[in-house]
């Protein structure tokens, strides 16, 4: 039976349970300072999304009078030949002070976007999201602020979940069911990442060819969101630990660590790096681990979107194993 009453005693009770049993969740507090980077963000993304509000109203105008320009209608000749519609009284006097509305509410982006690109490039979190394609100051800024210290999320789908990028489950029956994203957490971050990943997709090979494929096999909406949680997940990942294994199944796995490595695997699985070096074939390391279905498992962690590489030729451990010290 599921408890339906929601009380202050009820809460307190739950609340010492967590505590007692050491299962009260950290809560990561951002500093004073990032605080108050945010709400530069915060006013900033306000701004946008009232001048996108701007744009729409002038284009009613334009359309009624046959003119569609779409991004053209900001250009010099665009803005003029808005300019000099003939319409009516009211409607002119509209023109003019959504017009007069633009120009001041682009003034200030402006302004804003230069406190934006001072404060990205002082962190040294920002300037490495910088380098992925499709990325700029503000969707790196507006990450960092947001999700901060990576390693609060050991797994990709905490990182998705915490962006409201993972899709809600109704599940009964053994029936799985998954309806639209859950949109929680930072609304703001997650539509930064949805624009961020289409500009991104036009330059990564991986996300266009991801996009294109979810977009002719569903739906334009679902690609973008895809995407989305593909970025997220990717910008969490550049900048966390890298982690070696040298000699990869030299020998037969045990099969504590064939479940040791699998919990590893699936920590790291697109959330951090992960280098193997191995003398054995690839084609042998199922056999290597042992077990078929712990084999199946870590191998899809960690062959799927890896990249290979090969190296052909006499080993230089032979080749020095004769010299003297």
């Amino acid at each position: 039976m599921v408890r339906r009453q929601k009380t202050d005693a009820h809460d307190a009770v739950h609340l010492l349970e967590l505590l007692l049993t050491d299962r009260f969740p950290r809560v990561w507090i951002p500093s004073p300072m990032d605080r108050d980077v945010r709400q530069l963000l915060v006013h900033r993304q306000k701004l946008v999304w009232m001048r996108t509000a701007v744009k729409n109203q002038l284009h009613a105008p334009a359309m009624n009078q046959g003119v569609c320009r779409r991004k053209k209608l900001w250009t010099v000749k665009g803005r003029a030949e808005l300019e000099g519609l003939s319409i009516g009284p009211w409607a002119s006097h509209r023109r003019r002070e959504l017009l007069e509305m633009f120009e001041r509410l682009e003034a200030s982006i402006v302004e804003l976007d230069r406190g934006v690109q001072k404060q990205a490039t002082t962190r040294a979190e920002t300037i490495l999201l910088m380098t992925h394609p499709g990325i700029g100051p503000v969707v790196a800024l507006a990450f960092v602020l947001t999700i901060g210290p990576v390693e609060r999320f050991p797994r990709s789908k905490q990182l998705v979940s915490y962006l409201g990028l993972n899709p809600r489950e109704y599940s009964s029956g053994g029936h799985q069911r998954l309806g639209r994203i859950s949109k929680q957490g930072n609304k703001m971050v997650r539509y930064l990442l949805v624009e961020a990943g289409q500009t991104a997709a036009r330059f990564d090979p991986e996300l266009r060819r991801d996009h294109q494929r979810l977009k002719f096999r569903r739906t334009a909406s679902v690609a973008k969101v895809a995407i989305a949680r593909s970025l997220g997940t990717r910008l969490a990942r550049l900048g966390i630990d890298v982690l070696v294994v040298d000699d990869w199944t030299h020998a037969p796995l045990a099969e504590s660590e064939r479940r040791d490595f699998l919990e590893v695997s699936e920590d790291r699985y697109q959330l951090r790096s992960t280098i193997l070096t191995s003398q054995v074939p690839l084609a042998r390391w199922h056999e290597q681990i042992g077990d078929p279905t712990l084999a199946d498992t870590i191998l899809d962690r960690l062959v799927h979107n890896a990249y290979r590489i090969e190296m052909r030729g006499e080993s230089m451990s032979k080749k020095g194993g004769g010299k003297e010290a």
